[in-house]
């Protein structure tokens, strides 16, 4: 009976053939990465995620990267690259973008060097659709995303790029990756303005705000009712080609929080539709500035351990004592698609 808990266990307790009745506490390991760089990562603790990888560390999902490339031979990556794919020629990554993103969502963890990523047991799909200098178009933008699902079987897709024009070509292909079943995440834009940025302003895309240390919009995060959730994006330490690590700032970084604490809920719950895996990202989101949804922070700044708790089964009492009464979890019900 949520909400009852404590009425439930005096009633109980006052009974004579009850030999305990108390919550069923949850502990956890208290594992620190060994990855130098990860006392400086205060997005990951910002989100939760420590606490979350000892529920998953999001193994086996796949989640494309669609961007300037990814330098998979990067020490950090390696082993992490399922499938790679290039949509404009040039080096995997001539401009170190889209290396970037990839260490936020799964660069290795506990391997003694660099950062860790928030889901380090994801797979990537890199798919190069931006130059060198981080440029790219209608085509083969949307050729990538379409792909990502039908060849690559994505089940999230990264979109750390935008533009101020809607695209009707860039729309269809977002909605091909949503009827396949993948979470399309998208940068909400740097302008500081509350213009809309498309893809994140498009339909079945979720839109991700920056928040600064202080959990404050970033100056230069855009606002509107287009927004869904914010995630860190100031000073985000991650991987970057050549076996280098470099500091990010912009929507382009906290997008790809998302885009990893929804690989971590996937792994747990495969079956979740597109729909249900956003829906309970804004579920169990900390809820920031104004009460409720707002312009600047959507629903919140997402928490991959509230979001992974969400769905982990709740653990099963021992079968050798009859006298204890033991509350498991409740877990929240996904939402139906």
């Amino acid at each position: 009976l949520p909400g009852r808990e404590g009425e439930v266990i005096e009633k109980l307790r006052r009974r004579s053939d009850v030999e305990h009745a108390q919550p069923n506490h949850v502990y956890r390991t208290l594992f620190t990465p060994n990855d130098p760089y990860f006392g400086q990562q205060w997005n990951l603790s910002a989100i939760h995620a420590p606490e979350a990888w000892d529920v998953t560390l999001g193994a086996g999902v796949k989640v494309a990267v669609v961007d300037t490339g990814v330098d998979c031979g990067h020490p950090d990556l390696q082993g992490q690259c399922a499938a790679q794919a290039n949509y404009v020629g040039g080096y995997q990554d001539d401009n170190g973008h889209g290396t970037h993103v990839a260490g936020i969502i799964a660069a290795r963890v506990n391997n003694g060097i660099g950062v860790a990523g928030v889901a380090p047991g994801a797979r990537l799909i890199a798919l190069k659709v931006l130059d060198q200098y981080g440029q790219g178009t209608t085509t083969t933008a949307a050729a990538a995303i379409v792909d990502a699902v039908r060849v690559y079987g994505a089940r999230v897709i990264n979109l750390s790029f935008g533009g101020p024009d809607f695209d009707d070509v860039l729309q269809e292909s977002i909605n091909q990756a949503h009827a396949g079943g993948a979470l399309v995440v998208a940068a909400a834009g740097n302008s500081g303005s509350s213009a809309p940025i498309y893809p994140a302003a498009m339909d079945h895309v979720v839109a991700v705000a920056a928040v600064d240390p202080n959990l404050q919009r970033a100056w230069f995060s855009n606002n509107g009712s287009y927004v869904q959730l914010a995630a860190p994006g100031v000073n985000i330490w991650s991987t970057y080609p050549g076996g280098q690590y470099a500091l990010g700032n912009g929507t382009s970084m906290a997008a790809p929080h998302v885009s990893a604490a929804a690989a971590l809920l996937l792994s747990l719950r495969p079956n979740l539709c597109s729909d249900a895996v956003a829906t309970l990202l804004f579920q169990t989101a900390d809820d920031l500035g104004s009460p409720g949804r707002d312009p600047y922070f959507g629903y919140g700044l997402v928490n991959a351990y509230r979001a992974v708790r969400a769905v982990a089964p709740a653990p099963s009492p021992p079968t050798n004592l009859p006298y204890r009464l033991f509350l498991p979890l409740v877990a929240r019900t996904a939402p139906a698609c």
